[in-house]
């Protein structure tokens, strides 16, 4: 491990550690499954720091992920599944800064003439914005279609009376 940490950034700078650290054995497998199959977490993380490749596949087509699924190791199925959600909070922050910087526009428009506004429209404007904004954060916190629950497994196509 602590050979690696001193490796990783002379590797950086001469631009091999992708090179490297995606390199496969004979049985396909990159250092990133070497560490899953081996119960290697601290290993894992630096791994996925430095960018080695979480798709790639080994000869019998598994990922890191699915080869820790595999041995049932639930720190390590964490770490990489962990390096799979930071896209989509990115994407979710993203949005966030959008939806903002249009509101901040849209204000900027219709707050120009406030002095020739009565108190009452002016109000009512606070108001629709207020919804505005709140809508606009609603639809990027959650989903569409809401939060999937699953498949009803169940047989029976009656009702239930609490």
């Amino acid at each position: 491990m602590d050979v690696l940490q001193l490796l990783i950034p002379t590797l950086k700078r001469k631009d091999y550690s992708r090179e490297v650290l995606n390199r496969k054995d004979k049985d396909g497998n990159t250092a990133l499954h070497i560490a899953a199959i081996y119960n290697q977490p601290k290993m894992l993380k630096l791994l996925l720091n430095c960018k080695a490749d979480k798709h790639a596949t080994n000869h019998v087509g598994l990922t890191a992920l699915a080869v820790a699924q595999q041995h049932n190791i639930r720190e390590n199925i964490a770490i990489l599944q962990g390096f799979f959600i930071p896209v989509i909070s990115n994407l979710k922050h993203k949005l966030e800064k959008q939806a903002v910087k249009y509101v901040i526009k849209a204000s900027i428009l219709v707050f120009q003439n406030m002095d020739n506004i009565s108190a009452d429209d002016r109000n009512a404007l606070l108001v629709i914005l207020g919804l505005l904004l709140t809508a606009t954060y609603q639809a990027t916190l959650s989903p569409p279609g809401g939060v999937w629950q699953g498949e009803n497994t169940s047989k029976s196509k009656g009702s239930y009376d609490a």
